[in-house]
């Protein structure tokens, strides 16, 4: 098959990480891909496109700005997009993320060109304007498939009529093998880490991780708390620090291409979103044999984490559980060697083979279909 991945950009982020791992996957199973992206986001590359895969740009028309009601402009903006992608003479498309979805749904309105739409998030709680929600309400059952991560999404998104035929599909995770990288210099031998990573933005809820630390940061003088990410709230978070006190214990390290050794080196692995699609970080971090503690946000943790088997699960927004489940693992090595132990088994779990079957499943019914329609 012939298969065109829509992304709005290749920046450090989950849903950048799900295009380059579904490209490269599919096309070692001998499929041609196309990964097309705006023109003008190229220099702001995060992730490197997989050998083998071509890189198209839209037309800068694709992506101009243009208001709601600029009717002409927006057609415009649509013939771009749709002359981009049917240039790349797909058997299907799929358009990551509800913007990107929508986007290519409108543009391939009066095609017969299958568009499969990749949630990466919960869109429950993602903020949207009206505009939005009403697009996808309107688009997003004229998709040939939606998947989501999660059967509880899965189960709300059919409830709300928003489509029928949805296919839940897992983010895969891959053997990390990080004893071959350079040791992160910011570690120390003589300190515990508790370690989060993410974009710095409210939805993670890394103030209040920093809060949670800071009322126990003096009972555990050899613990130190890394926030790996870079985002918005870096200033505020700062400040935070600064204000609590505790510059020496919290460190913001920002983005890292290789953030894997760091994940390694800690003790404990935490996760704190207000909500989530399926979070790569915490399936990476449970890979390397990471005791975790998470909130049980929707959507994604629940999923991941056997509740005291391989890890802790908290109550969405209990954070007094929240600092008494932290607390019970700095405090003991052998729960946190017992849920660490457990936790390598994500591997098996959530396997590429059989995450990239599904993948392939879909795509190919998706292209039978319009196979189908031609007849």
């Amino acid at each position: 098959m012939r298969i065109t991945l829509v992304s709005s950009h290749l920046v450090c982020g989950g849903a950048e990480r799900a295009v380059i791992q579904l490209a490269e996957g599919l096309y070692k199973r001998k499929h041609e891909i196309i990964l097309i992206t705006p023109h003008s986001n190229i220099d702001e590359d995060f992730y490197t496109v997989p050998s083998g895969v071509r890189r198209e740009m839209f037309e800068p028309e694709a992506f101009a700005d243009c208001a709601w009601y600029d009717i002409a402009g927006q057609e415009r903006r649509s013939r771009s997009m749709r002359e981009s992608i049917l240039q790349t003479r797909p058997d299907a498309v799929v358009g990551f993320t509800s913007p990107i979805g929508v986007r290519v749904m409108s543009a391939l309105r009066s095609k017969s060109t299958p568009v499969v739409v990749a949630e990466r998030t919960d869109i429950r709680l993602l903020p949207m304007n009206w505009r939005w929600k009403m697009l996808c309400r309107w688009y997003y059952p004229r998709a040939r498939k939606l998947v989501v991560q999660t059967p509880d999404l899965k189960n709300w998104i059919e409830s709300k009529g928003y489509h029928r035929n949805v296919a839940v599909i897992p983010n895969p995770v891959f053997p990390l093998h990080v004893d071959e990288v350079e040791p992160c210099k910011e570690m120390t031998g003589e300190y515990r880490y508790i370690v989060a990573m993410g974009r710095l933005s409210a939805e993670k809820r890394f103030d209040r991780l920093i809060s949670v630390f800071k009322d126990v940061a003096s009972d555990f003088p050899d613990w130190r708390l890394i926030v790996i990410g870079e985002g918005p709230q870096r200033s505020s978070l700062e400040n935070q620090i600064d204000e609590l006190r505790i510059q020496d214990r919290v460190l913001l390290l920002g983005e890292k291409k290789t953030p894997f050794p760091y994940l390694k080196k800690a003790d404990i692995f935490t996760l704190t979103s207000e909500f989530e699609g399926f979070p790569n970080s915490l399936l990476e971090a449970m890979s390397l044999g990471m005791p975790s503690v998470s909130m049980d946000c929707p959507s994604g943790p629940r999923n991941i984490i056997r509740d005291r088997i391989d890890g802790i699960l908290v109550p969405d927004g209990d954070w007094e559980t929240f600092r008494e489940s932290l607390v019970e693992l700095m405090n003991s090595p052998d729960l946190r060697s017992t849920l660490g132990s457990r936790a390598v088994d994500v591997l098996e779990r959530f396997h590429p083979d059989g995450v990239f079957d599904q993948w392939e499943a879909v795509l190919l019914e998706a292209a039978a279909g319009r196979s189908r329609s031609k007849s």
